[in-house]
Formats: structure tokens, C-alpha cells, sequence
């Protein structure tokens, strides 16, 4: 079984408030436009039910992508033991700050994964990988990465395809997408190393 390691990060905005708000919004205006006496305060509140539409459409998708992550958490959690696995990296970078859902590695380098089709480019996850590293003398400019996209059970293919990187059904995953080296490149005090790095204090040996 792969070594996981949960990293501390910004946390994401809970789903559970989309689906408040879309209540609260419904209850709103549903209430205003029944109790209200005629006129423009009672018309006004049908503007309220379009929002809470979207706060509803927005919870279902925080829904999915949640079952999705846990899918693909679930499915790294059973690679072999020389492979760590870190969950949920920040990365600072001169851009910007870069999340990573998944970070792979292994004596044949890093996997940057991201869980799904993700907003940007995959490729500026791995320069914000690799930048963090080469500043802390961690690895060379050219220690082999590869991006890699994972889509949940059953998922097709997107529409809108990561130009720089492989997107592969979970299940689908080998230990060929795991390896963007063929010769070992990376030695274990190396890897320990690096994930300390990347994961500071909750970092478990």
C-alpha cells in the first residue's frame, strides 16, 4: 500500500452553504411572492429563486467532485509501497499561490495529479512543483515530471482537453503513467526529502 500523506491547506468552501443558501433564497422568495401584497417588492423576489437555482446546481457539483476525489484517493491508496502519495499540496509560486489535489513519487520521478478537469493549465502545476523544489536545492531543473489528469469511475473523456497532459478514467491507471523515467532517478532519502518539503509538519515517516 502507497504511503498517503494529508498536507494542511487553505480549505475549500464548504458545499453545505450552497445548499443553506439555496434554501434560505427559496424560502425568500417563495414567501415574498406568495405573502407580499402586489407590486414591485413582491415581483422583485422572483429574482431571488434563479439565485438559489444556482446555489443548488453549484452544491450538486461540489457533491460530485467530492465523490470523485474520495474515488481517486481510494484508488492511489492501493499503489505499491515505494510510492508516496501527498494529498492536497499548496505550492507558492511567483503567479500565484497553485493547489495540487495529488503529488506521486517514486524513485522514477513526480506525478502531478489532478483530480479531474481542473481550472488552468496542469503544466503550471508542475513549473510550480519543480520552481519550489530547485530553490530549495531539492532537485535539478530537469529531475523527470509529468502531469496527469484522473477522472472518476466511468467519467468520458473532456471536451476540453489538457493539451499538456494525459487524462485517463481512474481505473485505467497503471504504473506506466506513474513513471516518467525509466531509470530510476530519485533515491529514497531523496523522496523523504521532498516530502518533507512539500508537506512540513504533517509529514509521516
Amino acid at each position: 500500500m502507497a504511503t498517503a500523506v494529508a498536507r494542511r491547506h487553505r480549505p475549500r468552501r464548504g458545499r453545505a452553504w450552497y445548499l443553506l443558501a439555496c434554501l434560505l433564497l427559496s424560502t425568500a422568495g417563495v414567501s415574498c411572492l406568495l405573502l407580499s401584497p402586489p407590486g414591485a417588492v413582491r415581483w422583485a423576489s422572483v429574482l431571488l429563486l434563479p439565485t438559489a437555482a444556482w446555489s443548488l446546481l453549484h452544491w450538486q457539483q461540489c457533491v460530485v467532485q467530492a465523490r470523485a476525489r474520495m474515488a481517486i484517493g481510494r484508488r492511489l491508496s492501493r499503489l505499491p509501497a515505494d510510492f508516496l502519495v501527498l494529498h492536497g499540496v499548496v505550492i507558492p509560486s511567483p503567479w500565484g499561490v497553485i493547489e495540487v489535489d495529488h503529488l506521486i513519487l517514486s524513485r522514477f520521478g513526480i506525478v502531478v495529479v489532478g483530480d479531474g478537469p481542473t481550472p488552468g493549465w496542469m503544466l503550471e502545476r508542475v513549473e510550480a512543483v519543480r520552481s519550489l523544489l530547485f530553490a530549495r536545492g531539492l532537485a535539478q531543473p530537469g529531475l523527470p515530471m509529468r502531469p496527469l489528469i484522473l477522472l472518476p469511475p466511468g467519467a468520458a473523456q473532456p471536451h476540453r482537453a489538457d493539451r499538456d497532459a494525459s487524462a485517463i478514467r481512474v481505473e485505467q491507471l497503471s504504473l506506466e503513467h506513474l513513471a516518467p523515467s525509466r531509470l530510476p532517478v530519485l533515491t529514497a532519502s531523496q523522496i523523504q526529502l521532498i516530502a518533507r518539503s512539500l508537506a512540513g509538519e504533517r509529514f509521516a515517516a
